[in-house]
């Protein structure tokens, strides 16, 4: 039976949240390999060392505004049909340059990006691109994480109803994965559901690749040391043993994943 790891049970410090202007907010940081982890100070300036990744949580207010978006943000937000995907896309966005400006001395709009090409956005301003950054968002959640020099993916997703739950899980998981699902029911087998689904999409994120990363050439198994580890099938050309992935179940319906290599990358 694989057993994930539960923020929620385990380590209810951690996660310090504060009203903010933009909604209710939180933050740790958690070291690459060992998993040790430690809430950040919610105001202020951070340092960030090379072998961390810090995690930032915002539980949006419906009364936020946007005003450090870029043009093109603008222009994305309002191809969305609805007015709470056009909303939600513009609080996760200024979150993102607001978390981005506690470790530089940079306004959140004067911040600007590159893309892959995947799509997958880089900070491009001088001086910073070794920050790297990814971000997820899901009904009432945002996370972003940041390391240095450090692929890196995170996903939040927030639980939904979902009535063909073992069908899904049969076109998305593979072997130890699907087995680990098929054999639970109720809250368990929901539980394992979203705790493979954010793990598999935070690698994807972290590849820079989403979608174009078939799903069944890899899996997860959970770790002695508490922490879980990546099975890759040799097409993907990687290593599991390249990546730090860890799982958080922040409350009953809110679950979280990041992935950070253990590699640095270089940066212009």
């Amino acid at each position: 039976m694989t057993e994930s790891f539960s923020l929620t049970n385990q380590s209810r410090s951690l996660l310090a949240w504060q009203a903010t202007d933009q909604g209710e907010y939180s933050a740790f940081s958690s070291t690459i390999c060992s998993g040790d982890s430690r809430p950040l100070p919610l105001q202020g300036r951070l340092s960030l060392a090379s072998d961390q990744i810090q995690v930032h949580l915002l539980r949006p207010t419906a009364h936020a505004t946007y005003p450090s978006l870029s043009p093109d943000e603008q222009a994305r937000a309002q191809r969305y049909k609805f007015a709470k995907d056009r909303t939600l896309y513009r609080a996760a966005h200024h979150f993102l340059r607001t978390t981005l400006s506690r470790y530089a001395g940079i306004a959140p709009a004067a911040w600007y990006y590159s893309h892959n090409q995947y799509g997958k956005p880089a900070v491009a301003n001088a001086g910073q691109t070794q920050l790297q950054f990814n971000l997820s968002h899901t009904r009432g959640l945002f996370g972003c994480a940041i390391s240095l020099n450090r692929d890196v993916g995170v996903d939040v997703e927030s639980v939904r109803p979902l009535s063909d739950l073992v069908s899904i899980s049969r076109s998305v998981y593979v072997g130890p994965e699907l087995d680990d699902v098929l054999s639970h029911s109720g809250d368990a087998q929901r539980t394992r559901f979203y705790t493979y689904w954010t793990l598999k999409e935070a690698y994807i994120k972290a590849r820079g690749m989403g979608l174009y990363l078939p799903l069944e050439q890899f899996h997860f198994s959970a770790a002695s040391d508490g922490l879980w580890q990546l099975h890759c099938a040799p097409e993907l050309n990687d290593s599991g043993k390249h990546w730090h992935c860890q799982n958080l179940i922040l409350s009953q319906d809110d679950y979280l994943a990041y992935i950070v290599s253990s590699h640095t990358v270089s940066t212009p």
